[in-house]
């Protein structure tokens, strides 16, 4: 059950994002709501839509979650589908939480006043902070089939114990920025269907099966558009006659290599902690390309046999990622900035692992660990070089610790056995 966060608003919980990315209004271009249509209870609410964007309106509730306040601006020139609606905010009564998170709505409306998408509440992962400030970006994709976007409505609630005052500073359309996916056979061994890696179908998969003993199988995919040193490359993965586990991802060996055909990356050994794991039996595995004057070419995935077992592995397809102004994500870690002598040991653990910040610290540190679908699991405050110990009444599974301080954000991924 989803865990509610009601009875900490007294407390100021700051928000711990999953990265952070820099502030680029002055280099990159964008389609800025500069229409205001409606509000109702907002202050200011034409700041929302005029040309400083250092100016804010501020949707102010009273007690009660039947209160609400919310604005409705549009575009001049409306979007199209495909593009994330983008809003920039900030909490007026301090540090951003998570029940103020939890009370924001956001619906997009198409020119002839159809609803196009709705998103009703956020969670703790869904917030990027702004490098340099206390701002937040927030944002609700529009499928791909929408004719256009014309207006977006932010809906406030009030909590149950604290009037919520939001800070709204500008609303945005954030471009598409689709991946690099790989789409040229390159060579396989040892696997079925080897061509649904490169379908269109995005459920099709190839299926690797290694022969007994000392076998591999590999599969071998270009990009027909060369990806960008320094991206990940990431492989979207499904089991095949096996759960996941450890032993699965140990025979797993990633390889990318460029337009020349060297080895720029590769990495062997792959634990539960490298996998992105997904419903249904996917999940991901990402490698890290070097910076560099070159392009990539193309990557390999090669699956050894497990001794005395026939084991099969899917692989869907594998991907790369453009450089996209002002993204969101870019399917990976965003290289968020590492607090100094950070660390959380053992990893994976059977009863609790343990946080050691060994560095003084400028600003007091918040930690929020949740599990893999986003519920709110622990919560602490650090304000001080200090160690704990974490998730020791937690279930077996995987979880992700969120820390702030001041501008430096860390996520580490662990597992509880």
């Amino acid at each position: 059950m989803k865990t509610r966060l009601h009875s900490l608003a007294l407390g100021l919980l700051s928000l711990c994002a999953t990265s952070v990315f820099a502030q680029s209004d002055a280099k990159t271009p964008r389609n800025y709501a500069d229409n205001l249509i409606s509000s109702s209870g907002v202050i200011d609410p034409q700041n929302a839509v005029d040309d400083n964007r250092d100016n804010y309106a501020v949707l102010r509730t009273d007690i009660g979650i039947l209160n609400f306040a919310s604005i409705n601006v549009g575009f001049s020139t409306p979007g199209e589908g495909g593009q994330r609606v983008v809003i920039e905010v900030q909490n007026d009564n301090g540090l951003l939480t998570a029940d103020l998170l939890q009370s924001i709505s956001v619906s997009v409306f198409d020119s002839q006043g159809n609803k196009i998408a709705q998103k009703s509440g956020f969670d703790l992962t869904e917030a990027h902070v702004i490098e340099g400030t206390s701002h937040y970006k927030l944002s609700v994709h529009i499928k791909n089939n929408v004719l256009d976007i014309a207006s977006v409505r932010i809906r406030v609630a009030g909590l149950l114990t604290l009037s919520n005052r939001l800070r709204l500073y500008n609303v945005w359309l954030l471009p598409t920025c689709p991946d690099i996916v790989g789409d040229v056979l390159y060579a396989s061994h040892h696997v079925s269907n080897a061509n649904n890696a490169i379908s269109k179908d995005r459920d099709d998969y190839a299926l690797l099966t290694p022969p007994l003993l000392l076998g591999n199988s590999y599969l071998d995919i270009a990009f027909s558009q060369p990806g960008i040193a320094g991206k990940n490359v990431r492989f979207n993965l499904g089991e095949g006659n096996a759960l996941i586990d450890a032993s699965l991802l140990n025979n797993i060996t990633l390889t990318v290599y460029n337009t020349n055909g060297d080895v720029v990356a590769n990495q062997s050994g792959f634990t539960l902690a490298d996998a992105e794991i997904l419903p249904n039996g996917k999940f991901y595995l990402s490698i890290k390309t070097p910076d560099g004057d070159y392009q990539i070419g193309r990557g390999r995935i090669t699956f050894t046999s497990l001794v005395n077992v026939l084991t099969t592995l899917k692989v869907y397809n594998i991907v790369t990622f453009q450089d996209c102004p002002d993204a969101l994500q870019d399917g990976s870690t965003n290289n968020p900035v590492s607090l100094i002598d950070l660390q959380t040991a053992p990893n994976p653990f059977s009863s609790y692992t343990t946080l050691n910040i060994k560095s003084k610290l400028s600003n007091p540190a918040y930690v929020v660990i949740s599990d893999k679908a986003g519920n709110l699991v622990e919560q602490h405050q650090i304000s001080c070089a200090s160690s704990m110990r974490l998730l020791q009444n937690a279930p077996s599974g995987i979880y992700f610790v969120k820390i702030t301080s001041g501008n430096l954000v860390e996520v580490r991924k662990v597992i509880k056995m």
